[in-house]
């Protein structure tokens, strides 16, 4: 049985899932011991959303440093035939990342860099000469490193000789829909899911489906997850103010089996994020398996992932996206795009196609 030590964000023991990587994390943890890995976990401590700003600095250092408590003596005492898995985002959090790749290697073990989320060349290119080293030092001393989108993939290839592999976030076969859910024609129901922050643009979702009410669709917007109260508070007025009565819905974090029954009517994943760390979004992929079509920015990896530009919205803005949504709404087109993304996410985002990959990848290094 090959030994695997895991690190990288996990959720806590009573914990919803409100992040994609902590979500994107556990999917993979699960998938290496469905092939018959046996897994121990170093959890990468991270603060919820509606951690004040100064608690997370006070505590960040000892964050940090918890988690070599467990992977120092993992390494000591394991099996040099195990391979460190390190799932890391780069950015601001490389120098640990190089900490966990060097002490993998001086150790004897293999190691898979997988990079979790966006943002790769432009920290490359925007950081310092340490960083640019710590980056190169990681990727070169890699068996394989692992991309969760293309976005990147050329700056890394010519860095360094190690394979890559596009490992895109996934669904577990099991529980996307066997067929392509019915949705009403009578009203429209827009869907945003997942951290409640000002980066994600909530705000600017609210003010989305303002705007298609004021062109006479009759739209309704359930928005689901967590952040600080104090903008929670903002999404609430916002709410009141600019939708009519009846048509909004803000509810808190939901366990992923609850999330999963709300999915089933909901026609439009409205999805403006400029967040810098935005990879691929575990929200559009489990929202095209149920026939969702996302309208999103251009952000992270959601271009590749979604696959028709169409659907992408190049400059932020309220009409640009309420537009976009109206256009396909009055054309007809909806049908055939929701059906489209249904396929996409059968084709490349199941559990069944990501095991294929990982198998292939685990036993290229082994050599089995």
């Amino acid at each position: 049985m090959l030994t695997v030590y895991f690190y990288g964000s996990l959720q806590s023991r009573h914990q919803l899932f409100i992040g994609g990587g902590e979500l994107g994390n556990a999917r993979t943890v699960d998938l290496l011991r469905q092939i018959g890995c046996k897994v121990w976990t170093v959890r990468k401590i991270r603060m919820g959303n509606t951690c004040p700003r100064w608690l997370r600095i006070f505590t960040y250092p000892l964050r940090v440093l918890m988690p070599y408590v467990r992977l120092v003596p993992l390494l000591l005492f394991g099996t040099r035939k195990a391979i460190v898995h390190l799932s890391g985002v780069c950015g601001n959090v490389i120098y640990n990342e190089l900490v966990i790749a060097f002490l993998a290697r001086i150790f004897g073990y293999h190691l898979i860099y997988e990079i979790r989320g966006g943002g790769i060349v432009m920290f490359y290119n925007s950081k310092s000469t340490i960083y640019r080293f710590c980056f190169r030092y990681i990727i070169n001393h890699a068996d394989v490193v692992l991309l969760q989108g293309s976005d990147g993939k050329t700056l890394v290839e010519g860095l360094c000789r190690t394979p890559i592999y596009i490992y895109p976030n996934f669904i577990s076969s099991e529980l996307i829909p066997a067929q392509l859910p019915a949705k009403s024609r009578d009203d429209w129901q827009m869907l945003y899911f997942g951290r409640l922050i000002p980066q994600k643009n909530i705000l600017l979702i609210v003010e989305v489906v303002a705007a298609l009410q004021k062109k006479g669709i009759n739209t309704y917007i359930t928005i689901v997850g967590d952040g600080t109260p104090s903008y929670i508070g903002k999404i609430k007025t916002a709410m009141e103010t600019y939708l009519r009565r009846g048509t909004y819905n803000l509810m808190p974090p939901l366990s992923h089996n609850e999330m999963l029954k709300i999915l089933p009517d909901k026609h439009f994943l409205i999805y403006p994020s400029m967040l810098t760390l935005e990879g691929h979004s575990n929200s559009i992929t489990e929202a095209m398996s149920y026939g969702i079509v996302p309208i999103a920015s251009r952000q992270g990896f959601s271009t590749s992932v979604i696959g028709n530009n169409e659907l992408i919205v190049d400059n932020i803005g309220v009409e640009n996206f309420a537009d976009r949504i109206a256009a396909i709404i009055e054309s007809g087109k909806f049908d055939q795009l929701s059906r489209q993304m249904y396929e996409r996410v059968l084709k490349n985002y199941t559990s069944d196609v990501a095991k294929k990959m990982l198998v292939s990848v685990y036993q290229t290094i082994v050599g089995a």
